[in-house]
């Protein structure tokens, strides 16, 4: 007969794996409060999202090479994390250039590229990729459930942790979902990751569907939680 349980634990723990929340054993940070972590993190995300100009900028990157020294990763790890995070900062990346300012400073193909664009954009790639990296190399310092306590002790609303902890569980659970779904279409004749004009219709039923499934999950699991006492 399977065991449920140790199917749960390996189900959060390899999405623990994936955002960088299992601790290493012998990392330095480990040691640390959890608490003293979460407040760190929280006062330095507030003083480099401060930062609003470029000379200021390496001071925002000294506490993350500190960071970094006492919690080392793998390129491979960052790459992992800060992959779909730096889409957006792309995207930031060329269009402040040519959107924004009016000291021009390079012209092609009618697109004019200005100082002031170019330093916003500077400035806000390392303010946000110092706050990801310091994110990721605190939090990843402690284990998932250690990091939900210190929330707590904190005075976060019992609420919210309780969401943070339900979203983390599930997160893999959505992506299970939704590797069956992909799968069954590809044996209905949907070409395997590939979207264009001709499946745009599907794929779009795909994450409609995903979409309904996660909402009636997530409404037996809380009348499941109502009925084992949660929140009396």
């Amino acid at each position: 007969m399977p065991n449920h349980t140790t199917k749960a634990h390996y189900s959060i723990e390899s999405v623990q794996r994936g955002l960088l929340l299992i601790a290493k054993p012998h990392a330095r940070l480990a040691a640390v409060d959890a608490r003293l972590k979460l407040i760190a993190l929280l006062v330095l995300a507030f003083a480099i999202s401060a930062i609003d100009r470029l000379e200021w900028l390496p001071l925002a990157w000294l506490p993350v090479l500190l960071v970094l020294w006492l919690e080392p990763r793998s390129w491979h790890e960052w790459w992992q994390r800060l992959r779909y995070p730096s889409l957006l900062i792309v995207v930031l990346i060329i269009l402040l250039p040519v959107l924004t300012g009016s000291t021009p400073l390079l012209s092609w193909m009618g697109l004019t590229l200005t100082s002031e664009g170019l330093a916003a954009a500077v400035l806000i790639t390392g303010r946000s990729y110092a706050i990801l990296i310091l994110a990721f190399a605190l939090l990843g310092s402690s284990p998932l459930l250690d990091n939900l306590r210190a929330l707590q002790r904190l005075g976060v609303p019992d609420l919210m942790v309780d969401l943070a902890l339900l979203v983390v569980r599930y997160i893999e659970v959505v992506a299970s979902d939704l590797r069956q779904m992909r799968r069954a279409m590809q044996l209905r004749g949907l070409p395997p990751r590939r979207l264009s004009w001709r499946n745009l219709r599907a794929t779009a039923w795909l994450l409609g569907s995903l979409l309904v499934r996660s909402h009636e999950r997530s409404q037996r699991v809380y009348l499941a939680m109502r009925l084992r006492g949660y929140g009396s």
